[in-house]
């Protein structure tokens, strides 16, 4: 039964996508670029990647990549995230510490416990056997 309900959502997750995108224009204009219309007044062309590009043009994509992400009006953004990511280095520790004492105080061992459900193209399923591996389980998700 699992297995069945497995299979199900598999297909339906595979197949949920397939009508999705534009459709590539008629008549290209050139035979090395794709076009697609979005409506009467814009268009995208995609141009075929000439072999290696991703190498060759990896110098130019850097400095690009560089420059706008290190641009006046980001500044604000940047130093709100490094101040945040302080703050998180900072405080990770004394959350875990009394994360782990709390745990301990009620009770929770530690322990991850998990037994086989099934097995799918011969890899087993594993699920949760105690209250511990199913907040361990939660918590890794």
């Amino acid at each position: 039964m699992n297995l069945l309900v497995f299979l199900i959502l598999l297909a339906t997750t595979g197949f949920s996508q397939s009508g999705d995108g534009l459709p590539a224009a008629a008549e290209p204009e050139r035979a090395d670029q794709q076009i697609y219309r979005i409506n009467e007044t814009l268009a995208y062309a995609y141009a075929k990647p000439a072999p290696l590009g991703f190498i060759t043009h990896f110098p130019g994509n850097l400095q690009r990549y560089v420059q706008m992400t290190f641009r006046r009006d980001n500044l604000v953004n940047f130093a709100a995230m490094s101040a945040l990511t302080v703050l998180m280095v900072a405080t990770d520790q004394p959350m875990l510490d009394e994360t782990q004492r709390f745990g301990r105080r009620i009770g929770l061992t530690g322990n991850n416990k998990m037994k086989r459900a099934f097995y799918v193209f011969g890899l087993p399923i594993e699920v949760p056997r105690d209250a511990d591996t199913w907040m361990y389980f939660i918590g890794d998700g």
